[in-house]
């Protein structure tokens, strides 16, 4: 059995930035504990139904954990996919992957479920499943081909390179 470890990526309004900071040591103890795996949390907003507080970016925060270990897996629990534009997506993963050594990154993740992180972003909750798909496969697509023409609904591309 492997066991991972939900690393908590949160920031309070008065936290500063030295205690911002021990989450890197906080990483490399995970690590030096024999844990598998490193996961995150996504919210883009204060979550009141998760502690209250704001979450750090997931995909910055595997970036930095990715700095500074050497082996263990890093995790998005879950990255809110309808929210965030599948060309960004695919350069920040490809970024983890390449300065973290290579196959280390396991992307969980999800549709997301508040109405409000939702419409900060001018998205629409009710497209949630099907904005997800589509950005999955454009993801997918930007991360194993060089050149990538997509007619989507959503997320239109012609010819994009990462």
């Amino acid at each position: 059995m492997e066991i991972g470890w939900r690393v908590p990526s949160y920031a309070r309004k008065s936290t500063r930035v030295f205690e911002s900071r021990e989450l890197i040591k906080y990483f490399v103890s995970v690590e030096e504990h024999d844990f598998k795996s490193l996961w995150v949390i996504d919210h883009l907003l204060v979550a009141p139904n998760v502690y209250s507080v704001a979450w750090q970016d997931p995909l910055i925060t595997l970036s930095v954990a990715g700095a500074v270990t050497e082996e263990i897996i890093l995790g998005t629990a879950i990255l809110c996919a309808p929210m965030r534009h599948p060309v960004l997506t695919a350069k920040e993963i490809a970024g983890i992957e390449h300065y973290s050594g290579g196959n280390r990154l396991i992307l969980g993740v999800g549709t997301g479920h508040d109405e409000l992180e939702f419409s900060s972003v001018g998205v629409s909750k009710r497209e949630r499943g099907k904005r997800t798909d589509e950005s999955l496969e454009v993801i997918r697509r930007l991360l194993s081909e060089d050149k990538v023409f997509h007619d989507g609904k959503f997320f239109p591309l012609e010819g994009i390179s990462i």
